[in-house]
């Protein structure tokens, strides 16, 4: 896990995040979601991603995708700016 993995957490806005994040980053951000349901949805092809040697790497335009496709009303309230 990068150090850069270590500040990102539920608290963190959209905004905030950085253009290449790692599955370990979204299972993070998310919150009460494992890497390895991350590392699933790249395999099942609904989160785009790309494989640098053997580590995924999603770019942020990317992520906002799958969040639209696969919405709730967090993920809603997040782009909306209300974090609580």
């Amino acid at each position: 896990m990068t150090t850069q993995a270590k500040e990102i957490n539920r608290n963190t806005s959209f905004d905030q995040l950085p253009a290449m994040l790692t599955p370990e980053e979204i299972s993070l951000w998310v919150g009460n979601t494992h890497v390895r349901s991350v590392r699933r949805w790249i395999t099942d092809g609904k989160l785009r991603a790309v494989k640098n040697g053997n580590r995924y790497l999603i770019p942020k335009g990317w992520l906002q995708e799958f969040l639209n496709e696969h919405h709730t009303q967090r993920w809603n309230d997040w782009f909306a700016g209300d974090e609580n």
